[in-house]
């Protein structure tokens, strides 16, 4: 969910208000966390799946994480 996703709900009258904050490091993310109304929790790692990519034509293994296909656990 985007940024402009969470603000759309409160737009719409769907929350009573909705605010977003974003942490960054510089590292490649393992996991996702997400804390609404102060309640309830959201969290999930994300897969780490290996890819064979191509680098000036030769075949390389690699690492990389899946954000968009990890799943969420959710705890009050």
């Amino acid at each position: 969910m985007g940024l402009a996703a969470v603000h759309e709900l409160a737009d719409l009258g769907l929350v009573k208000s909705a605010s977003v904050e974003v942490r960054v490091h510089q590292t490649t993310p393992a996991f996702k966390f997400y804390v609404i109304n102060r309640e309830q929790v959201f969290f999930g790692f994300y897969p780490v799946v290996k890819h064979t990519v191509r680098i000036k034509g030769e075949p390389h293994e690699t690492y990389d994480v899946m954000g968009k296909d990890a799943c969420c656990s959710t705890t009050r």
